[in-house]
């Protein structure tokens, strides 16, 4: 009898909605007029069809489209990241990225905004800092959004092992995160640290540093 009530159940669902999806952390996907809506294990409309695309529900939180602007709302239904954004990324250590007026930011899991969307780039946050961009320049901003590291790199990438590599006249080295320069920048091309090592490339050869700076594979190989 409780697998017949089951199978109605979703012959209800199918019938209501025109694509209904498997149920994620309690929420299902439906679609219905060509627009994506949520709805609750009993059935119920938690958030209506009116989204352009949606996602899936990943740690209590969905993100939505509606129109060209983007949101999250949570289990609930409510838009707790309100839908004012052009683009919303996925959340790495607690925040996300978000683009408004043609600006970057970051925002946390309850709207609330950390980093302003000042910036024209920013990245996901790594070891609680994330680069940001301004007038072609890379800096650094905490996880409270106070830029820690200034603004005046070249490029610069994600924290690896406690390092980042940056680039500054066409050279790379490598910063600690109070932005002093651990190894100068008078390499080719280099790449993040693995396992406490890191390849880097001098006079077309690539060896490996310590994250001391010491060279410890000579610049030998040609990959």
């Amino acid at each position: 009898m409780k697998k017949t009530i089951v199978s109605l159940f979703f012959i209800a669902l199918a019938s209501a909605f025109a694509v209904a999806q498997d149920y994620h952390e309690g929420v299902a996907m439906v679609m219905k007029n060509g627009k994506y809506g949520f709805i609750d294990t009993a059935g119920r409309e938690i958030y209506p069809c009116v989204c352009d695309t949606a996602e899936n529900f990943v740690d209590g939180l969905a993100r939505i489209q509606v129109g060209e602007y983007m949101g999250c709302i949570n289990r609930e239904g409510q838009e707790v990241i309100p839908c004012v954004y052009y683009g919303v990324d996925k959340f790495y250590e607690g925040l996300a990225r978000v683009r408004k007026d043609r600006k970057y930011g970051h925002v946390d899991r309850t709207g609330e905004t950390v980093t302003p969307c000042i910036y024209d780039g920013v990245s996901i946050f790594s070891e609680g800092y994330a680069r940001v961009v301004k007038d072609g320049k890379h800096g650094y901003v905490d996880r409270t959004g106070k830029l820690v590291i200034p603004i005046r790199f070249d490029y610069a990438f994600n924290f690896r092992e406690g390092l980042s590599f940056v680039v500054l006249d066409g050279k790379y080295g490598f910063i600690n995160k109070e932005g002093q320069m651990v190894v100068p920048c008078i390499y080719e091309k280099a790449w993040s640290f693995h396992e406490g090592l890191a390849r880097v490339k001098q006079d077309g050869k690539c060896g490996y540093i310590d994250t001391a700076g010491r060279l410890v594979v000579p610049c030998v190989y040609d990959e």
